[in-house]
């Protein structure tokens, strides 16, 4: 009984660390193209880092680097789309 405990604990878990890497992933498939054409930056050349996430872990503030520049991208309640929360400008 013990064994089926921890094994459903630790797919319980690992199941959850999946989703939330391909939240992670899903948000910087959509902000990168965005990111890349407000910055006149290729995407190769942009970090995104998530600066805040919701109570389920979908990221809902997301800062981005590259080309010596840096903005802030939001995702507004319940929606997908990413909007630019700042002028993309120098870094300082």
């Amino acid at each position: 009984m013990y064994r089926k405990i921890v094994l459903l604990t630790v797919i319980t878990v690992m199941t959850g660390c999946a989703s939330i890497a391909d939240m992670e992933k899903e948000s910087f498939d959509k902000v990168y193209p965005r990111a890349s054409f407000d910055m006149d930056c290729p995407r190769d050349k942009i970090d995104l880092t998530i600066i805040n996430a919701n109570q389920h872990g979908y990221p809902e503030t997301i800062g981005v680097r590259g080309c010596d520049k840096k903005a802030v991208y939001v995702r507004p309640d319940r929606q997908t789309n990413w909007i630019l929360n700042s002028d993309a400008t120098r870094e300082k």
